[in-house]
Protein backbone atom coordinates (compact mmCIF):
# COMPACT_ATOMS: atom_id res chain seq x y z
CA UNK A 1 0.00 0.00 0.00
CA UNK A 2 1.10 3.72 -0.63
CA UNK A 3 1.48 6.58 1.35
CA UNK A 4 -1.81 7.89 2.30
CA UNK A 5 -1.91 11.62 0.81
CA UNK A 6 -3.27 13.64 3.50
CA UNK A 7 -5.14 17.19 2.09
CA UNK A 8 -3.97 20.60 4.12
CA UNK A 9 -5.87 21.53 7.06
CA UNK A 10 -9.35 23.59 6.62
CA UNK A 11 -8.59 27.27 7.04
CA UNK A 12 -10.64 28.53 9.42
CA UNK A 13 -13.97 31.18 9.81
CA UNK A 14 -13.44 34.46 9.30
CA UNK A 15 -12.69 35.22 13.15
CA UNK A 16 -9.80 32.50 12.95
CA UNK A 17 -11.67 29.61 15.09
CA UNK A 18 -9.80 26.80 12.97
CA UNK A 19 -12.80 25.31 10.92
CA UNK A 20 -14.71 22.00 12.13
CA UNK A 21 -12.32 18.92 10.74
CA UNK A 22 -14.00 15.93 8.98
CA UNK A 23 -12.44 12.38 9.42
CA UNK A 24 -9.81 12.09 7.44
CA UNK A 25 -11.23 9.64 4.80
CA UNK A 26 -14.42 11.88 4.73
CA UNK A 27 -11.77 14.61 4.02
CA UNK A 28 -9.66 12.95 1.41
CA UNK A 29 -13.07 12.28 -0.25
CA UNK A 30 -14.41 15.96 -0.28
CA UNK A 31 -10.76 16.96 -1.54
CA UNK A 32 -11.00 14.69 -4.31
CA UNK A 33 -14.50 15.61 -5.37
CA UNK A 34 -13.93 19.17 -4.95
CA UNK A 35 -10.46 18.77 -7.08
CA UNK A 36 -12.81 16.63 -10.07
CA UNK A 37 -15.05 19.68 -9.76
CA UNK A 38 -12.80 22.45 -10.73
CA UNK A 39 -11.36 20.46 -13.25
CA UNK A 40 -15.19 19.57 -14.78
CA UNK A 41 -15.82 23.30 -14.16
CA UNK A 42 -12.36 24.62 -15.81
CA UNK A 43 -13.16 22.32 -18.84
CA UNK A 44 -16.28 22.93 -19.18
CA UNK A 45 -15.49 27.02 -18.82
CA UNK A 46 -13.00 26.19 -21.76
CA UNK A 47 -16.01 24.65 -23.75
CA UNK A 48 -17.90 27.81 -23.37
CA UNK A 49 -15.25 29.87 -24.99
CA UNK A 50 -14.71 27.96 -27.79
CA UNK A 51 -18.56 28.11 -28.36
CA UNK A 52 -18.75 31.53 -28.04
CA UNK A 53 -15.67 32.10 -30.44
CA UNK A 54 -16.67 29.91 -32.71
CA UNK A 55 -20.68 31.26 -32.73
CA UNK A 56 -18.64 34.85 -33.31
CA UNK A 57 -16.18 33.68 -36.12
CA UNK A 58 -13.49 34.48 -33.77
CA UNK A 59 -10.49 32.63 -33.01
CA UNK A 60 -10.13 31.59 -29.11
CA UNK A 61 -6.65 34.17 -28.85
CA UNK A 62 -9.18 36.97 -29.87
CA UNK A 63 -11.32 36.21 -27.51
CA UNK A 64 -8.73 36.13 -24.63
CA UNK A 65 -7.40 39.91 -26.15
CA UNK A 66 -10.86 40.85 -26.08
CA UNK A 67 -11.95 39.57 -22.64
CA UNK A 68 -8.45 41.46 -20.84
CA UNK A 69 -9.04 44.45 -23.12
CA UNK A 70 -12.94 44.67 -21.20
CA UNK A 71 -11.56 43.78 -17.76
CA UNK A 72 -9.03 46.00 -17.95
CA UNK A 73 -11.57 48.82 -18.82
CA UNK A 74 -13.68 47.63 -16.26
CA UNK A 75 -10.79 47.70 -13.71
CA UNK A 76 -10.28 51.74 -14.73
CA UNK A 77 -7.05 50.88 -16.72
CA UNK A 78 -5.60 51.30 -20.03
CA UNK A 79 -5.64 48.79 -22.49
CA UNK A 80 -2.72 48.68 -24.46
CA UNK A 81 -1.30 46.20 -26.87
CA UNK A 82 1.52 45.85 -24.61
CA UNK A 83 -0.56 44.49 -21.88
CA UNK A 84 -2.04 41.86 -24.44
CA UNK A 85 1.43 41.16 -25.12
CA UNK A 86 2.39 40.02 -21.17
CA UNK A 87 -1.75 38.67 -20.57
CA UNK A 88 -1.39 36.82 -23.40
CA UNK A 89 2.13 35.62 -23.65
CA UNK A 90 2.06 36.36 -26.98
CA UNK A 91 5.07 38.17 -29.23
CA UNK A 92 4.24 41.90 -29.98
CA UNK A 93 3.71 40.42 -34.03
CA UNK A 94 1.28 38.17 -32.90
CA UNK A 95 -1.09 40.98 -30.76
CA UNK A 96 -0.46 43.21 -33.88
CA UNK A 97 -2.60 40.55 -36.03
CA UNK A 98 -5.10 39.40 -32.97
CA UNK A 99 -5.28 43.41 -32.42
CA UNK A 100 -6.31 43.66 -35.96
CA UNK A 101 -8.81 41.31 -36.81
CA UNK A 102 -10.70 42.66 -33.20
CA UNK A 103 -10.83 46.43 -35.32
CA UNK A 104 -11.92 44.45 -38.45
CA UNK A 105 -14.69 42.33 -36.46
CA UNK A 106 -16.07 46.14 -35.02
CA UNK A 107 -15.40 44.72 -31.67
CA UNK A 108 -12.19 46.87 -30.95
CA UNK A 109 -11.04 50.51 -31.36
CA UNK A 110 -7.56 51.94 -31.46
CA UNK A 111 -7.87 55.34 -29.88
CA UNK A 112 -4.34 57.39 -29.55
CA UNK A 113 -3.52 58.74 -25.89
CA UNK A 114 -4.68 61.96 -25.23
CA UNK A 115 -1.57 62.67 -23.24
CA UNK A 116 0.79 60.46 -24.96
CA UNK A 117 0.60 60.41 -28.77
CA UNK A 118 2.90 57.37 -29.06
CA UNK A 119 0.40 55.29 -27.31
CA UNK A 120 -1.72 53.44 -28.68
CA UNK A 121 -4.99 52.87 -26.59
CA UNK A 122 -7.89 49.65 -27.14
CA UNK A 123 -11.13 50.27 -26.57
CA UNK A 124 -13.82 47.80 -26.34
CA UNK A 125 -16.77 48.32 -28.40
CA UNK A 126 -21.07 48.96 -27.24
CA UNK A 127 -21.15 46.23 -30.29
CA UNK A 128 -18.89 43.68 -28.15
CA UNK A 129 -21.02 43.88 -25.21
CA UNK A 130 -23.82 43.67 -26.87
CA UNK A 131 -22.90 40.29 -28.67
CA UNK A 132 -21.31 39.02 -24.73
CA UNK A 133 -24.52 39.99 -23.16
CA UNK A 134 -27.17 38.16 -25.77
CA UNK A 135 -24.79 34.96 -25.53
CA UNK A 136 -23.88 34.42 -21.92
CA UNK A 137 -27.53 36.15 -20.63
CA UNK A 138 -29.30 32.73 -20.62
CA UNK A 139 -26.12 31.35 -18.29
CA UNK A 140 -26.43 34.45 -16.31
CA UNK A 141 -29.92 33.53 -15.37
CA UNK A 142 -29.09 30.04 -14.70
CA UNK A 143 -26.05 30.60 -12.14
CA UNK A 144 -28.45 33.07 -10.51
CA UNK A 145 -31.39 30.62 -10.20
CA UNK A 146 -28.19 27.97 -8.62
CA UNK A 147 -26.68 30.53 -6.32
CA UNK A 148 -30.71 31.45 -4.75
CA UNK A 149 -30.63 27.82 -3.97
CA UNK A 150 -27.67 29.07 -1.55
CA UNK A 151 -27.61 30.82 2.00
CA UNK A 152 -25.22 34.21 1.76
CA UNK A 153 -22.82 32.53 3.92
CA UNK A 154 -22.43 29.26 1.95
CA UNK A 155 -22.12 32.24 -1.37
CA UNK A 156 -19.29 34.16 1.31
CA UNK A 157 -17.71 30.79 1.24
CA UNK A 158 -17.65 29.65 -2.10
CA UNK A 159 -16.38 32.90 -3.16
CA UNK A 160 -13.73 32.26 -0.66
CA UNK A 161 -12.60 29.38 -1.77
CA UNK A 162 -12.60 30.04 -5.41
CA UNK A 163 -10.68 33.28 -4.81
CA UNK A 164 -8.50 31.86 -2.91
CA UNK A 165 -8.04 28.66 -5.67
CA UNK A 166 -7.52 31.10 -8.61
CA UNK A 167 -4.77 32.55 -6.59
CA UNK A 168 -3.05 29.68 -5.73
CA UNK A 169 -3.35 28.54 -9.45
CA UNK A 170 -2.29 32.19 -11.12
CA UNK A 171 0.71 31.87 -8.91
CA UNK A 172 1.58 28.81 -10.04
CA UNK A 173 1.17 29.61 -13.53
CA UNK A 174 4.00 32.55 -12.66
CA UNK A 175 6.39 30.35 -11.06
CA UNK A 176 5.85 28.06 -14.42
CA UNK A 177 6.68 31.28 -16.47
CA UNK A 178 3.37 31.51 -17.82
CA UNK A 179 2.70 34.85 -16.47
CA UNK A 180 4.96 37.89 -15.71
CA UNK A 181 4.62 39.29 -12.36
CA UNK A 182 2.39 41.93 -12.35
CA UNK A 183 -0.39 40.03 -14.64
Amino acid sequence: MGAEVVAPECHGGEDGAPAPALIDGERHQLYDRLVGALRDYGAQSGRMVEVFASAQQMHRTDLHALLVIMNTQRDGRCATPKVLTEALNLTSGAVTGVVDRLVRSGHVERETDNFDRRQVKLVHRAPAMAVARDFLEPLGSRMEQLMASYSTDELATVERFLSGATQVLTEHVRALGGLPKDV
